[in-house]
């Protein structure tokens, strides 16, 4: 089974519905599983235990959200390590 995670950081709840709608159409393929949680929830494990990540972030002058900035910065950063 292919296992799919959806991050996602929302300030009005529109990046969070769609990342909603994401893992609706993700889990609607055969043998995929889904799962969407906030950029400050995610965890290393969360990442070695996928097998695609969808990240999605409002923008802020033209930047990303500072939680998903972190999400990368630290869980990300993490993540290659673990894989040696």
């Amino acid at each position: 089974m292919n296992q799919v995670i959806i991050v996602y950081a929302s300030d009005y709840g529109n990046t969070k519905s769609m990342a909603e709608s994401i893992e609706h159409g993700a889990n609607s393929v055969p043998s995929t599983h889904a799962i969407v949680k906030q950029a400050e929830e995610v965890t290393t494990d969360d990442l070695l235990a996928s097998d695609a990540i969808v990240i999605g972030s409002p923008v802020h002058m033209g930047t990303l959200d500072w939680r998903v900035k972190k999400f990368i910065d630290h869980v990300c950063s993490n993540f290659g390590s673990k894989m040696l």
